[in-house]
């Protein structure tokens, strides 16, 4: 019997894969429509909106130029097709994150500072 997984399951997978540098596993389990939002300093490269697989890809050249290569998930709150994921990145500052999944892959992410939304 196969096992199935529930969204937080493929949520995590997907961190770990970035965690540990597995970049191909990570692009595996986003939709090529992708929408990843950051909405943390405005000054920061990573700010804004970035749309399809390609954006995707240069955002996660771009986070692994700057040397984030360990995430812990704290805690993830799931639902029907959305999930709530707050991360720590190199133990120091703390993200919440709202990931949207349909068929089975990663739709959207939008991104912010845990001390603006807590």
């Amino acid at each position: 019997m196969e096992k199935t997984y529930s969204n937080l399951d493929k949520i995590q997978q997907a961190y770990q894969a970035f965690a540990s540098g597995n970049i191909q596993a990570l692009i595996e389990s986003i939709s090529d429509d992708i929408i990843w939002n950051n909405h943390l300093n405005p000054q920061s490269p990573f700010y804004g909106n970035h749309k399809g697989i390609e954006s995707f890809q240069k955002y996660f050249s771009m986070l692994a130029n700057n040397d984030i290569n360990e995430i812990k998930v704290h805690s993830a709150i799931e639902g029907r097709n959305k999930s709530i994921v707050i991360i720590d990145v190199k133990g120091t500052d703390n993200y919440v994150h709202v990931v949207r999944l349909a068929m089975d892959k990663v739709t959207r992410v939008d991104i912010y500072n845990k001390n603006v939304v807590v």
